[in-house]
């Protein structure tokens, strides 16, 4: 059985390696327990195969969790793999600073699906509202005119009317309406219903109400390439996507340097990809993100398509995670793992340390002691006592004055008033409350007096046991204890001692 300090002892190491626990785990990268789709994702919706199959066969591949930064890049391929658009149109700034890279000869990937009805067009909306509102205050605050309003990701890129929009695979028939009725008036669907519900989330709620991955229909499409992008998919012939999941790339008004296409199951030619010139750089554009997905990307030749279009040469892979959100999802204590937060953490942390080390210990030569300027209370004392003693006739002038403060104090302590200087009237008092003590008193008195009026100083140790027995009749149970001590009485002794 534990005793109970080993039940807390054990409690307490508990909680220590519990709270010391959570702090490593902490320091983890933000990878969301694996459970969104992105590098880190090992769901179906995911594209945690592709990250590590490239690792695996030798290409330099990493993943970016903090913003893009021109000078982190180099000689990199940054890819955009379906990025969050409302993180997209917060953060600008950045994506700015990748555009003028990309002129000046950098190579951006993005591969997003077509802009859905719903949860994210509302989010897209508050965005764009919030966004509208606080650079309206900004503006009035800095007393200019209106703000530019946020861009999208194409025209940051410097690729501005690339879109991606949905390609069915087999469309619908249309339901005869009787020619007598009103023809309803036809709106055109940006969206089909199909794809109202997010890929993602589809593929969450089927692998936890049991319809795993491999009950998905996947279709197969042939695939050619033209321009230049001809040279690097030779090979392959074939991917295969969700039904539903074969997007286009549109071009507006611009000429791709190389593109691929995709046959549908009508019989149509869709371009799923396509890669745009941009100053000394490029950009490629994919349409069909869940090409590469954990449940996708084993099937017919989507991984060798993938790896071909990320790869340029000798180039580093760089999978951006900032604009999946994970920064703003992470852990906090994550950004102390790193060299340049945690170097300004240590720095401060080195900072605070020395300004309280010098608040306590001071640099430099050691200051003179200073003198004290007051003595304590038992060096007064001391010096007192040294001073009556070292006088002459000190004995006959202390003697006294430990009587008078005897008597006052027994006055005190019976109730006598202070102006009553009998010794008759004390002692009668004292002798009504302890006949015993009001003797000892008596006889304490009179030897006082007796050696007082003989005129002679006496001994250091008479003094002494006069004063002894002075100080004995201050306690109440004199006799009592005096008892107890010696069968002979207290009178007797301390008389035989004064005489000697």
């Amino acid at each position: 059985m534990l005793t109970p300090r080993q039940v807390i002892s054990l409690t307490v190491s508990i909680a220590v390696v519990s709270i010391l626990w959570s702090c490593l785990m902490l320091l983890r990268p933000p990878d969301s327990e694996g459970m969104r789709g992105d590098s880190y994702g090992t769901y179906s919706h995911g594209y945690r195969a592709l990250y590590d199959t490239l690792k695996e066969v030798g290409v330099p591949v990493r993943r970016s969790i903090g913003p893009p930064t021109p000078n982190a890049l180099r000689q990199s391929v940054l890819v955009f793999w379906n990025p969050s658009h409302e993180i997209v149109q917060i953060e600008q700034k950045w994506l700015q600073d990748v555009g003028d890279w990309v002129r000046g000869g950098g190579h951006v990937v993005v591969a997003s699906q077509p802009d859905v009805a719903g949860i994210r067009a509302r989010a897209a909306e508050k965005v764009d509202e919030d966004d509208a509102k606080r650079k309206r205050r900004l503006g009035r605050f800095a007393g200019g005119g209106d703000e530019l309003p946020s861009q999208t990701l194409s025209e940051l890129l410097g690729i501005p009317g690339v879109t991606i929009s949905h390609k069915r695979d087999a469309p619908k028939l249309p339901v005869p309406v009787p020619t007598d009725q009103p023809q309803p008036e036809q709106v055109a669907s940006e969206v089909p219903p199909e794809k109202l519900e997010r890929a993602e989330f589809g593929d969450v709620l089927r692998e936890v109400f049991g319809a795993g991955p491999g009950q998905r229909i996947l279709r197969q499409h042939s695939i050619r390439a033209t321009g230049a992008l001809q040279t690097l998919i030779s090979g392959s012939n074939s991917i295969s996507m969700p039904a539903g999941e074969l997007n286009e790339v549109q071009t507006a008004s611009l000429t791709p340097s190389g593109e691929v296409f995709a046959r549908s199951d009508d019989g149509d030619d869709v371009r799923i990809a396509a890669r745009f010139d941009v100053g000394q750089g490029a950009v490629t554009v994919l349409g069909t993100p869940a090409m590469i997905s954990n449940s996708n990307l084993g099937s017919s030749d989507n991984v060798l398509l993938a790896a071909r279009l990320l790869a340029d040469g000798d180039r580093e892979l760089v999978f951006d995670e900032f604009y999946h959100g994970l920064t703003f999802r992470g852990n906090a204590m994550w950004l102390f793992a790193h060299r340049t937060y945690g170097s300004v953490t240590l720095a401060l942390l080195l900072a605070m340390g020395l300004l309280v080390w010098h608040s306590a210990v001071i640099l430099g030569e050691p200051l003179a002691e200073g003198s004290v300027s007051r003595r304590s209370v038992k060096e007064h004392v001391e010096a007192m006592a040294r001073f009556l003693c070292e006088g002459k006739g000190h004995t006959a002038w202390i003697l006294p004055r430990v009587r008078d403060g005897l008597l006052w104090h027994l006055r005190h302590e019976h109730g006598l008033p202070p102006e009553k200087h009998s010794d008759e009237s004390l002692l009668a008092a004292v002798e009504r409350r302890d006949p015993e003590r009001a003797a000892e008193l008596t006889d304490a008195l009179a030897a006082i007096n007796e050696h007082l009026h003989a005129g002679s100083a006496g001994t250091p140790r008479q003094s002494v046991t006069l004063l002894q027995r002075m100080t004995a009749c201050l306690s109440k149970n004199v006799s009592a204890r005096s008892a107890k001590k010696s069968r002979k009485s207290f009178t007797a002794r301390t008389k035989s001692s004064t005489s000697r």
